[in-house]
Order: structure tokens, then C-alpha cells, then sequence
């Protein structure tokens, strides 16, 4: 019968073989010395989906009379690709972060809200209200070129109510809109 010391000295020795001589997982190993010898490597490759948006354009409005009494609405197409079929998520947030609601600011701290809406399926002419920093609804994104070569999938409109735009001093309000698609 062999002893528990014995055991443990043995278990030592065999596990300490099995450790020289097993490869780990996917390990490289040495060609022997020889007329021949032959290495061997593994290769491991991960592709994972990637979206991108692109084609964007900055937008500028000289209000007039008619913006006054009835508001600002513009819309803007883009592309929004992916590395392979998949879907995704759209979030967008304006200068101020996730604060609610969308907004431009003047030079004297004054502000202009604007509303924003997304629509990732143009085929379907629905748009849907953004709240800043919540993700959209789920949208199917394709394996395209480079803008989406040149059909774009995807437009934003911006609507400024007349009310915002009513008593504000002249000056230029202005900021940043940041339109985040993310890999669902």
C-alpha cells in the first residue's frame, strides 16, 4: 500500500511529465532536427461585426420670416454600413451631454431646443423621436462599400418649434449633434 506522503511525491512527479511533455492549447511547436523538419503554428482569425456612420454633412440656416411662424424642419440622408449583416442602434446627444432636451447655444448663453428624429430604414418613411443618450429601436445594417456606395440608408430631422426661435437676441446659436451606431 503506498503511504499518503508516497502518493503525493508521486502525483507531484507524474503531473510535472504531463506539463513537459502536453502542448497548451493551440501552442506553436518546433520542427525535430533532421533532413526534413516541420514546424507548426495556429493561425486564429476573429471577425467581428463593426458599424460605421459616414457622409455626413454639417447644416447651416439663416432664419427668415417664415421660420418665425412656423418653426425649422430639416432632414439630412447618410449611410449608416457594417462589416456583415447585423443590426444596430442609433444614440445621439448634443453638446449637453445626455441632458434632455437637444439644444443649440449662442454666444450669450441662450439657448434654442430643437426635437430630433431618426429614421435607420428609409424604405419605411417612419421617424423615430430621439431622447438624448437613449438608444434607438433596432435597425438592420447591411455590408456595404465605403458611404454606403453612394445610397444612403439612414437620415436625422431636426425640428425647431417657432417658439424657440421667437425674442432671441441676434446672434449665431450653434453646437455639436453626435450620432452613435452601435452593434446590437
Amino acid at each position: 500500500m503506498v503511504s499518503v506522503m508516497q502518493f503525493k511525491v508521486l502525483l507531484s512527479i507524474v503531473l510535472g511529465v504531463l506539463v513537459l511533455t502536453s502542448n497548451p492549447a493551440h501552442a506553436a511547436t518546433d520542427g525535430r532536427p533532421g533532413l526534413s523538419s516541420t514546424g507548426q503554428i495556429f493561425i486564429r482569425l476573429e471577425f467581428s461585426q463593426s458599424v460605421q456612420v459616414s457622409n455626413l454633412k454639417d447644416i447651416e440656416l439663416v432664419i427668415d420670416n417664415t421660420m418665425l411662424t412656423n418653426g425649422i424642419e430639416t432632414t439630412q440622408v447618410f449611410c449608416v454600413r457594417g462589416s456583415k449583416s447585423g443590426y444596430y442602434r442609433m444614440i445621439a446627444n448634443s453638446d449637453r451631454g445626455g441632458s434632455t432636451p437637444f439644444s443649440l447655444t449662442g454666444d450669450s448663453g441662450e439657448s434654442v431646443a430643437f426635437d430630433l428624429y431618426f429614421n435607420g430604414n428609409l424604405s419605411s418613411n417612419v421617424l423615430e423621436p430621439m431622447t438624448p443618450g437613449v438608444p434607438s429601436q433596432n435597425y438592420s445594417v447591411k455590408s456595404a462599400g465605403v458611404h454606403c456606395n453612394g445610397e444612403d440608408n439612414a437620415e436625422i430631422a431636426i425640428f425647431i418649434p417657432a417658439e424657440e426661435l421667437r425674442d432671441k437676441s441676434d446672434q449665431v446659436f450653434s453646437g455639436y449633434l453626435s450620432l452613435t451606431v452601435a452593434v446590437e
